[in-house]
């Protein structure tokens, strides 16, 4: 991946005589980095995991209850997965997608 302004095609890049493959997105370490650093794939993939969470909770929650204990070890986990290497990408929420990759579902939880 390379993080480009406004080039026109990405730069052929080869190691030993083999071109390197460009991708628009990497992830590193549970970051997703995309090419102009807007963040919004990583606010998606936030996304997915809080919506693959709560569908576990209320599946959970059907056949034996979820108590209070376990009701603050998953906020917990959400709220880690939230907030994961938020260093990285706060200043970037303020980005319309960002915010509404952020928000998206969050009455729901």
């Amino acid at each position: 991946m390379t993080v480009k302004g406004r080039l026109q095609r990405p730069p052929i890049i080869r190691i030993g005589g083999d071109s390197v493959r460009t991708v628009s997105a990497a992830t590193v370490l549970g970051l997703v980095l995309d090419e102009h650093l807007s963040f919004a794939q990583h606010a998606q993939s936030i996304g997915r995991g809080r919506r693959k969470l709560r569908q576990g909770v209320q599946g959970v929650g059907r056949i034996v209850g979820v108590r209070y204990p376990s009701l603050k070890t998953i906020y917990a986990t959400y709220l880690t997965t939230l907030t994961y290497a938020a260093g990285c990408w706060y200043e970037r929420a303020n980005l319309h997608v960002v915010r509404s990759a952020l928000l998206k579902h969050s009455s729901q939880l």
